[in-house]
């Protein structure tokens, strides 16, 4: 098995391991443990590598929540054999594989936005946009009412 299949098993695994104990929830989670099970269970019943990949995922969340990084990198490193043993059975999984990783990578990165605040009118002063606003504010006079 060739280093880029390593490197590759790396990446799916550790982008699945991090969609695994996020957020990720309802079709989104159940379209992408579909897909990891049907990598992972190539040659074997789907449903037992969905179960596996559910009871993983579990571990996971525990891991996270404990802090316990060696039981999430036991599950990161289980995946790395189990993506590197189909990429060496069928290497058309590499393409399969490459497509999952990109899609978990952009589904772990939070939207982004843009605004455009315009403020016009015909007077002078100070504006101030804020979202909380904890203590007093002064603008350069008297300190106002606490």
């Amino acid at each position: 098995m060739g280093a880029e299949w390593v490197e590759l098993a790396s990446a799916g695994a550790a982008a699945f391991v991090t969609t695994s104990a996020g957020a990720m929830a309802g079709d989104a989670w159940d379209q992408a443990k579909a897909r990891m099970a049907r990598l992972l269970g190539r040659g074997r019943d789907h449903r037992v590598a969905a179960v596996e990949i559910e009871a993983a995922r579990v571990q996971l969340r525990a891991a996270q929540e404990s802090g316990n990084t060696l039981a999430r990198n036991a599950v990161e490193l289980e995946w790395v054999r189990q993506l590197s043993e189909a990429l060496a059975q069928d290497p058309t999984v590499a393409v399969e594989l490459t497509t999952l990783t990109e899609e978990l990578r952009r589904s772990e990165r939070p939207p982004t936005t843009h605004a455009v605040f315009s403020v016009t009118g015909g007077h002078q002063g100070t504006l101030i946009q804020a979202g909380t606003v904890m203590g007093g504010i002064n603008l350069g006079g008297a300190p106002g009412p606490q």
